[in-house]
C-alpha cells in the first residue's frame, strides 16, 4: 500500500513537472514566472506527501483495528483449516463475540450408522453436534455452548454461535485471554452419538470484556384502542379482522420479551425478563404489535424508545402510546454485575 501511495505521489509530481514545462514552452520566459511555478510545484508535492503520510497512517490504524477484531491463533486443528475442512470467522464486538464455523465433512467418509437400543435398530447419525467451550485464562471460568445441525447432501455444515453479555457477565471488566475449544460429533435424530469426532480445534485470542449492568423488565397488561387500531390496520387479516395484540421489548436489536394474544385487542400475562446491558443510561425499545404468522411480517402499531431507568419503580406504570388504551410495564435496575 505504501508503494502504491509513493507511486501516486511520483505520478502526480510528474504531471506537475509536465505542466510546468508546457507553460514555459508556451512563452512564459520570465524568471519570476518560472520561480512562481516552481514554488507552486513544491507546494503541491508537499501537500501530496502530507496526504500520503496521513492516508498511510489511517490505513495502518484500520488494519491494526481489523486485525484485533478478527484475530485469533489456532493452537489445534490447523491442518483442518489448511485442508479447507474448517473455516472460522471470529468477530469481536463491544457487547458480544460472534463465531461462524464452516465444516466440510467430505473428507471423512460416509455418515456413520449408530445403533438405537430403544428401537433396536440402526439409524444414520446425520446430525453434527458442535460443542464450544470458552475459557477465560484470567479467571478459569468456562462458558459452554452446544449446537445441532442437520448434515445435508453436500456434507457442508455451517454453525453460528454468539457469546453475549449474559454469557460474559461473570467475567471481570478488562482484557482477557480466551481459549475456545471446538469439538464435533455425529449424532442421530434420536440423540444416539457416534464415536467419531470428525473435527477438533482450539483457538486462542484476546478480548476486552466490558462493564456489564443488569436490569429487569416487567409486563402485565396491554389493551389496544379498538377503533384506532381498526382504522390503522384496515382489512389486513383475511380470516379474522381482530388483531393479535402483542408486546415486544428489545435491547440492541435482541428481543427480551415477545408475546401476544390470539384474535384479541387485549393481552394480559405477567412476564419478567432479565436484561444485561452496557451502560446504566441505556435504552430499550418497546413495540406494540399486531402479530402475524407464517411469512407475513407483524404490523407495528406503536413504539417508543425509553431509558431503562426511565421506567424504574416498584409498581406498574401505564405507558401512554398512540392507539393504546393501557400498557402496564416497569423496570428495576440491579446495578453493575462484574
Amino acid at each position: 500500500m505504501v508503494k502504491h501511495l509513493l507511486a501516486c505521489i511520483n505520478f502526480q509530481r510528474s504531471i506537475s513537472i509536465l505542466t510546468l514545462v508546457v507553460l514555459v514552452s508556451c512563452g512564459r520566459s520570465s524568471n519570476q514566472d518560472d520561480d512562481s511555478a516552481i514554488e507552486a510545484l513544491n507546494n503541491d508535492a508537499s501537500d501530496i506527501r502530507r496526504i500520503g503520510v496521513n492516508a498511510t497512517a489511517d490505513i495502518l490504524s484500520n488494519q491494526a483495528t481489523n486485525h484485533f477484531q478478527f484475530a485469533f491463533e489456532c493452537v489445534k486443528g490447523q491442518e483442518c483449516i489448511e485442508a479447507n475442512q474448517l473455516g472460522i470467522v471470529l468477530a469481536k464486538h463491544e457487547d458480544k463475540l460472534s463465531l461462524q464455523l464452516t465444516f466440510d465433512l467430505n473428507d471423512f467418509g460416509p455418515i456413520p450408522t449408530v445403533y438405537n437400543r430403544d428401537f433396536k435398530a440402526d439409524e444414520a447419525a446425520d446430525n453434527l453436534i458442535t460443542e464450544l467451550v470458552l475459557t477465560s485464562k484470567n479467571q478459569r471460568r468456562k462458558i459452554v455452548a452446544k449446537t445441532s445441525e442437520r448434515i445435508t447432501s453436500d456434507m457442508i455444515v455451517t454453525v453460528e454461535s454468539t457469546f453475549d453479555l449474559s454469557d460474559l457477565r461473570t467475567l471481570k471488566e478488562g482484557m482477557h485471554n480466551f481459549n475456545l475449544s471446538i469439538d464435533t460429533r455425529y449424532c442421530s435424530f434420536f440423540g444416539v452419538y457416534a464415536k467419531t469426532h470428525p473435527i477438533i480445534a482450539e483457538l486462542q485470542f484476546d478480548y476486552f470484556v466490558p462493564a456489564i449492568h443488569s436490569s429487569e423488565v416487567f409486563f402485565s397488561e396491554l389493551v389496544l384502542n379498538a377503533s384506532g387500531v381498526r382504522d390503522f390496520l384496515g382489512d389486513n387479516d383475511w380470516d379474522n379482522p381482530i388483531p393479535e395484540a402483542g408486546i415486544c421489548v428489545s435491547y440492541n436489536g435482541k428481543n427480551i420479551i415477545f408475546s401476544h394474544a390470539k384474535n384479541s385487542y387485549s393481552y394480559e400475562e405477567k412476564l419478567v425478563a432479565k436484561l444485561y446491558h452496557l451502560e446504566e443510561t441505556d435504552s430499550i425499545l418497546i413495540e406494540v404489535l399486531d402479530v402475524d404468522y407464517g411469512f407475513n411480517a407483524s404490523d407495528r402499531i406503536s413504539d417508543t424508545l425509553l431509558p431503562i431507568r426511565g421506567l424504574e419503580g416498584g409498581d406498574y406504570i401505564d405507558l401512554p402510546l398512540k392507539m393504546v388504551d393501557k400498557l402496564l410495564v416497569y423496570t428495576v435496575y440491579n446495578g453493575r454485575v462484574n
